[in-house]
C-alpha cells in the first residue's frame, strides 16, 4: 500500500508537480514557489531565467534547470497564467508559433514538448501551458517524461520525503539510516 506524501500548504497537483522536480535545488525552489502561490512562469525571474524572445504576452527563456546530457534546454510560455491549451486564443497560437520558429531556426535538430493541465498526466514540475525545446548534447541519453510508472512515483514520495525533512531544518546527520539510503541511492542514479 502507498504511504501518501503530505506536505502541509501544498494540494495533490501541487505534490504531483513536486513528483516532477529533478533535483533538491529545483524542489526546494518549486515548494517557495507554491506555498508562496505565485506562479514562477508568470513572474519570471530574469536574472535566473535568460529571456531570449519575446512576442505579445509570450516568452522563450533559457531553461535554469535544463535536463541532462543537452546543448539547448529553451522553455516557450505565456506571461499570462494558463494552464491548458485550450485556454489559448488565435493571437496565442500565432505568439506560440512566432516564438517556435525562432527558437528552432538555427538548431539541428531536438525535441518539442508542451506540457498542460493535470501534472499527473505531463510529468511538469509548474501548472503552467508551456513548451519545452531539447536538444541533445550527444554524451548521453536524453528523454521526455510524460508520466512515471507506479514504481517510480513511490520511490520519488520516499525521496521527497527525505527532501522536505532537510528543506525544513533536519540537519544530515539528524537523518535515519533509511533516509540516507534513499540519498545515497538518488546520487548513484545521476
Amino acid at each position: 500500500m502507498s504511504k501518501e506524501l503530505v506536505i502541509p500548504g501544498l494540494d495533490n497537483e501541487d505534490l504531483g508537480t513536486l513528483l516532477n522536480t529533478r533535483d533538491y535545488s529545483q524542489y526546494v525552489e518549486m515548494v517557495g514557489w507554491i506555498l508562496s502561490r505565485i506562479c514562477k512562469f508568470c513572474t519570471l525571474d530574469k536574472t535566473i531565467n535568460k529571456v531570449v524572445n519575446e512576442c505579445d504576452e509570450w516568452r522563450t527563456w533559457i531553461n535554469p534547470f535544463p535536463s541532462a546530457h543537452t546543448s539547448e534546454h529553451l522553455i516557450i510560455a505565456p506571461t499570462r497564467h494558463i494552464t491548458h491549451i485550450k485556454q489559448m486564443s488565435v493571437i496565442d497560437w500565432n505568439s506560440w508559433a512566432m516564438l517556435m520558429s525562432l527558437a528552432v531556426e538555427k538548431l539541428p535538430g531536438g525535441c518539442v514538448a508542451t506540457r498542460f493541465g493535470d501534472p499527473k498526466r505531463n510529468a511538469g514540475s509548474v501548472r503552467h501551458l508551456h513548451t519545452n525545446i531539447i536538444v541533445p548534447d550527444g554524451t548521453g541519453r536524453v528523454q521526455v517524461t510524460l508520466a512515471k510508472n507506479p514504481a517510480e512515483i513511490e520511490e520519488k514520495k520516499k525521496l521527497i520525503g527525505v527532501w522536505e525533512k532537510l528543506r525544513t531544518g533536519t540537519p544530515m546527520e539528524k537523518l535515519s539510516a533509511v533516509d540516507k539510503a534513499i540519498l545515497e541511492k538518488r546520487e548513484k542514479e545521476k
